[in-house]
């Protein structure tokens, strides 16, 4: 009898268990990511496929799509919600997540950046359970919402730039909150070696973005 109710107990936990992952697995769906304003040569290699291919006009791109922009070229993706990134001259980029929970309204937004160049505005504060994440070989900058940029040499060596609001940039097992108007530099091991302020050259590539755009 104990058995039989242990069994009970065992296999209804199951059925809620199961339940709840599928709720909440058909609550989460693909933010659709939209790729236009390309100028030069920008490459994208979807999900499942060996090769990259031209991507021209208005292109929609899936979770896990790697984006490679040429000399002299560039791309701007943007969300509904009013979010946008730029990526620059010769920049690898891969879209590793972009889903939204329609039960909690959390958003989940990932990228990896390789090599290059990408400016971004986040024009919504994140909620709690929100990210928004871009990581490269040496750090990962995480926002809230906010305008930054986010450099990577051929070597790993990151520089994270803050236009407006805050990001946290993580390098080493280590945080370090970079603020309004300053920028943080890591280099190829990982390490911090500079904060400073940016300057009228930082400055005015970001006014004339198309991500700074409204």
């Amino acid at each position: 009898m104990r058995r039989a109710a242990l069994l009970f107990v065992v296999v209804f936990g199951l059925l809620v268990f199961t339940g709840i992952v599928t709720i909440n697995s058909l609550s989460v769906v693909e933010r659709v990511t939209l790729v236009d304003h390309i100028r030069g040569t920008v490459e994208a290699k979807q999900p499942g496929e060996t090769g990259f291919k031209p991507l021209s006009g208005e292109a929609r791109i899936l979770s896990g799509t790697v984006l490679k922009t040429g000399r002299d070229a560039g791309a701007l993706l943007h969300w509904a919600d009013g979010t946008r990134l730029e990526a620059g001259a010769e920049t690898t980029l891969t879209v590793l997540r972009c889903q939204l929970n329609k039960r909690t309204s959390a958003s989940l937004r990932l990228f990896k950046l390789d090599v290059g160049r990408i400016l971004v505005h986040v024009i919504q504060a994140l909620s709690a359970s929100s990210k928004f994440e871009v990581r490269t070989p040496t750090a990962t900058a995480g926002v809230r919402g906010t305008e930054f940029a986010v450099k990577v040499a051929s070597d790993g060596s990151t520089e994270v730039l803050v236009y407006e609001g805050n990001v946290a940039v993580g390098s080493g097992g280590k945080s370090l909150g970079v603020g309004q108007g300053h920028a943080v530099s890591v280099n190829g091991t990982g390490s911090v070696t500079d904060t400073h302020q940016l300057g009228d050259a930082d400055r005015s590539e970001w006014e004339k973005s198309e991500a700074a755009k409204g």
